[in-house]
């Protein structure tokens, strides 16, 4: 005699669906292990996704591998350490409404971060040819150009990073990140990072603007940039463009799979039983 039971098997079924999709990673592509000025466009097709770059200011379009843990760059504003700025770090609100605060959370190691490789819009196209540009350093023209991330399949969009984003790029269309859906899509704005900020006894001095600072002292550097975490939180995600108003990166976009709507998870159940009633 069969033995089996259907209801006991849709119930377990159901757990260990909704257990998978509940334990589901995300992916982060960070664009570690790539060599400083890759040319970036299909090296995460394993991952469903392609990343092109568009430079409003040259006649070439290349989106680059920058190591920000390198000296002596061509571009000293991506060299970390990197810190992130909550809006209680500035003295007055005049000065913290210069800047936007995703969040408004200190991510990071106490907000201070070594992001390895981001990914910029190359401003020069030296030895390019072999696909690794010789002399990476980020479009300064304004406005600078613009990504774009496409998934092979919809995703939900976690996160992005962005590193450097300039003060005149705040909220405005130069700046503006079009996350395309399955039904629409939904406008967001880089977070405004930019400025240089140097900092000595605690003090730390933004375009002139003073505020405090706990690490202050124990910083590896007297120069560091700023950078900020955009939360997306977007389902069904198709494609993802981001306007670079000026120079800039982004690094770790984060996402994950499409989980499995709840009718769906019903359909099969269904399905199950029906195919146990005509055995």
């Amino acid at each position: 005699m069969n033995s089996f039971k259907i209801p006991a098997l849709a119930s377990a079924f159901a757990a260990s669906l909704f257990a998978s999709v509940g334990a589901s990673a995300f992916s982060v592509i960070d664009f570690e292990g790539l060599e400083n000025g890759t040319i970036v466009d299909d090296e995460f097709t394993d991952q469903g996704v392609t990343i092109s770059g568009f430079n409003l200011n040259r006649d070439f379009d290349f989106a680059v591998a920058f190591d920000t843990s390198l000296s002596g760059t061509e571009d000293p504003d991506l060299e970390a350490p990197f810190f992130d700025f909550i809006e209680s770090d500035f003295a007055s609100s005049t000065a913290a409404d210069r800047r936007s605060f995703s969040g408004d959370v200190r991510d990071g190691v106490d907000g201070l971060i070594n992001p390895g490789n981001i990914l910029i819009l190359q401003e020069n196209n030296i030895g390019c040819g072999d696909g690794v540009c010789d002399v990476p350093d980020d479009e300064v023209n304004r406005p600078n150009g613009w990504f774009e991330i496409s998934f092979d399949n919809p995703v939900f969009l976690s996160s992005i990073d962005f590193f450097d984003v300039e003060t005149e790029e705040d909220e405005s269309p130069d700046a503006q990140i079009t996350v395309t859906t399955e039904t629409g899509s939904e406008i967001f704005f880089t977070p405004n990072t930019g400025g240089d900020f140097t900092y000595s006894s605690g003090l730390r001095s933004a375009s002139g603007e003073a505020f405090y600072s706990e690490f202050a002292s124990s910083a590896a550097s007297d120069y560091v940039q700023s950078w900020d975490r955009l939360f997306f939180d977007v389902a069904g995600v198709t494609m993802i463009r981001i306007n670079m108003g000026g120079s800039g990166g982004i690094d770790n976009i984060r996402f994950a799979p499409r989980v499995p709507a709840p009718a769906t998870v019903a359909l099969l159940l269904f399905g199950l039983i029906a195919l146990r009633r005509r055995a």
